[in-house]
């Protein structure tokens, strides 16, 4: 069994990749990362999230994270890149 410190607070939320060789996480910090299963070393990190992200998913094709936060936003990103391709911001009711 392997520790590591992953996030500062808990991980809210976290998703395997497809190939089984990445995992995505999000925690309290704001920050959603990716990370290589075999050794937890960080391989990206997705910026730009102003909020606790609380949903991840793959795409099927493997190209795009999704994510929806805290913010009421619904983010799109390039796993290549780890940039945003696409966001929706909802208003509040």
């Amino acid at each position: 069994v392997r520790a590591a410190k992953l996030h500062e607070g808990a991980i809210r939320r976290s998703v395997v990749h497809p190939n089984g060789s990445q995992v995505f996480t999000s925690g309290e910090d704001r920050l959603i990362a990716m990370w290589n299963v075999g050794d937890l070393k960080q391989q990206k990190k997705f910026e730009g999230v102003g909020a606790v992200t609380r949903a991840l998913a793959v795409s099927g094709n493997q190209q795009f994270l999704a994510t929806g936060s805290d913010d009421r936003g619904l983010r799109i990103w390039e796993i290549g890149n780890g940039q945003v391709k696409y966001q929706l911001d909802t208003p509040a009711p």
